[in-house]
């Protein structure tokens, strides 16, 4: 898989769901998951991600990075949130 060959075999990956009902939690995903869900993503179904804006800041070898985005399935707005990034350069 192409996307494999671009990340590090250590990568960390997290996300947050918000819930008034359920209340707030913090999943963790390995690599494996995340590229066998990209892989079941029907070829027919349209997805995009828009990124208005995003903060970059330096500090050394470390870069963080955010990044608020629209997700859209389909033409239709599925959901918004915000992406973070932290780096090593």
């Amino acid at each position: 898989m192409k996307m494999q060959s671009v990340c590090s075999s250590k990568i960390i990956l997290q996300s947050i769901s918000e819930s008034a009902v359920k209340g707030n939690k913090l999943f963790d995903e390995t690599a494996q998951e995340l590229y066998k869900s990209i892989a079941s993503i029907p070829s027919t179904m349209k997805l995009h991600e828009k990124i208005p804006s995003y903060n970059i800041q330096i500090d050394g070898t470390m870069a963080h990075v955010w990044a608020p985005y629209e997700f859209f399935v389909n033409d239709k707005l599925s959901h918004t949130g915000g992406r973070e990034y932290v780096y090593f350069v």
